[in-house]
């Protein structure tokens, strides 16, 4: 079980000019994970979904544009190399995410005004860090999407079987 907060892009196109918005969203994201670790590497794949919500506000001209806990949901797949880098098996490394997330901003009422929302599907790379406590692990991850300026992050418990 991770605790994952996101940031997502969209514009908010005007008859003379456009605003950037950034979303910023936090939510839950259960999953199962796959690993393959020796001695000194570790490879993984996680696949998790993704329910949370987030909020957006921006002004442009006399236009206020506001929204907060709107939904988002969706799924995650993310795919890890790392370095072992203690004898308890604690890791550090880089991951690669794809995310597919649906977050459904309203038209704003002012005539002459729309969202333009990003694409829902997006790629990040994070930096990785697993920490085990015998059987159980603490991880988190911190990124970027890619080609974009929006970030990622995460924090998880979790459990070898």
């Amino acid at each position: 079980m991770e605790v994952i907060g996101w940031q997502s892009e969209a514009t908010l196109v005007g008859p003379f000019e456009n605003t950037g918005l950034l979303s910023t969203n936090l939510g839950f994201c259960p999953g199962f994970g796959i690993n393959y670790e020796n001695r000194f590497w570790a490879l993984s794949a996680d696949f998790n979904g993704i329910y949370g919500s987030g909020g957006v506000s921006a002004v442009q001209g006399l236009v206020t544009y506001q929204q907060s806990s709107v939904p988002a949901f969706g799924a995650k797949v993310a795919f890890c190399a790392a370095k072992v880098v203690a004898s308890s098996g604690s890791e550090l490394g880089i991951r690669g995410s794809a995310l597919f997330i649906k977050q459904s901003l309203t038209e704003p009422p002012t005539a002459g005004y729309t969202i333009d929302q990003d694409k829902a599907l997006t790629a990040t790379l994070s930096l990785f860090l697993r920490w085990r406590l015998g059987r159980y692990y603490f991880q988190t991850d911190f990124g970027r999407h890619i080609g974009r300026s929006a970030t990622l992050y995460s924090f998880g418990l979790g459990f070898v079987l």
